[in-house]
């Protein structure tokens, strides 16, 4: 029995957990045209239920085999080592504790190398060189950082990750529903918020310079939080593009 708005608030608090918890989770594939040029973005997801994958790599190969030209989303090795002792298979960690698979499970990338994928991302030195541009750094001491202090920064915060990914289970499931999981580890981490400009903003614009030499047939696999910016930054340079059609693919 409802005694008082207290126990309202602790109910819908409660709804509110359940539905963050085992809600479906869905990817939308977005298909765009100006007129003369096509992009179909397909919104991925680092970790999903092994049929996502699959359901992916049917989708994708009605337009491989349409000879459309495949972007996909993954920060290279750079030059300089950002390992860090505490460094695991984070995503692999996150499916598992959850039930799930993993992007990095399976065959998908055997497919996307199969495919004839392009990886169109940035490397992780030029991840460092614009933290450092941004003054990206967790423990600001009011000084310019350093190199070595943003890579030290990079090695705390994937340690910081690691630790997220093995206790954060439910916690893990709500931010990616309400928020995402790089904006979870950047409030857990106290980064500068000028991360997610590096993460999302800037590497979008690589992504981006790489469309323009892709010909007239694009199909692009990258995470969700990518879209929204990127179709800006397309409409931006021409209006013309607009939203042709919108398909959803159960991630979990």
């Amino acid at each position: 029995m409802i005694k008082s708005k207290k126990d309202i608030i602790a109910g819908a608090f409660i709804l509110f957990f359940l539905y963050a918890l085992f809600a479906p989770i869905q990817m939308s594939r977005y298909t765009l045209s100006d007129g003369k040029n096509t992009v179909v973005f397909q919104s991925m997801i680092h970790i999903g239920e092994a049929r996502f994958y699959k359901d992916i790599e049917i989708d994708a190969k009605k337009y491989t085999d349409d000879r459309y030209t495949f972007l996909y989303e993954g920060v290279r090795p750079g030059k300089i080592d950002t390992s860090n002792k505490a460094d695991v298979p984070t995503y692999n960690i996150m499916g598992y504790a959850l039930g799930l698979s993993s992007q990095n499970d399976g065959d998908y990338f055997k497919f996307v190398e199969d495919a004839g994928g392009i990886n169109a991302d940035v490397d992780s030195d030029w991840v460092l060189d614009q933290f450092a541009k941004h003054h990206i750094v967790i423990k600001n001491d009011g000084k310019q950082p350093t190199k070595e202090d943003i890579i030290n920064e990079v090695r705390f915060i994937k340690a910081h990750r690691t630790l997220i990914s093995a206790i954060g289970v439910p916690m893990t499931r709500i931010s990616t529903r309400f928020g995402n999981f790089m904006e979870y580890i950047h409030e857990a981490t106290n980064s500068h918020s000028n991360m997610m400009e590096v993460i999302l903003v800037e590497r979008n614009k690589v992504l981006y310079n790489n469309m323009e030499k892709s010909g007239s047939k694009i199909y692009i696999n990258y995470g969700a939080l990518h879209f929204a910016n990127l179709y800006d930054l397309m409409k931006k340079n021409n209006s013309n593009w607009h939203i042709v059609e919108t398909k959803n693919f159960m991630a979990f």
